[in-house]
């Protein structure tokens, strides 16, 4: 499995447990996360923690970082970035 397709089923697993509305099928690579995942701003933030602990990703998320997320795969190309680093 290529690095990119391992991140996003990790990404999945941690928007599963932030959202009772959000099933597996719902969360694809393009799905908003507002609109399509039901995820509010403490669900946002609540995402990026558990992104903190499960990539050890140090230092943690910026705000703006956070901010820009619109749909999954904008967590997956931070995620990327900040494990490149």
């Amino acid at each position: 499995m290529d690095k990119r397709k391992e991140i996003f089923e990790q990404i999945k697993t941690c928007i599963e447990k932030c959202t009772t509305s959000a099933n597996e099928d719902k969360i694809v690579p393009r799905a908003s996360l507002k609109d399509d995942l039901d995820l509010d701003s403490l669900d946002v933030i609540e995402l990026s923690m558990m992104l903190e602990t499960e990539f050890k990703i140090q230092p943690e998320f910026q705000q703006w970082e956070i901010r820009d997320w619109k749909n999954v795969d904008d967590v997956v190309e931070t995620v990327l970035s900040r494990i490149k680093r």
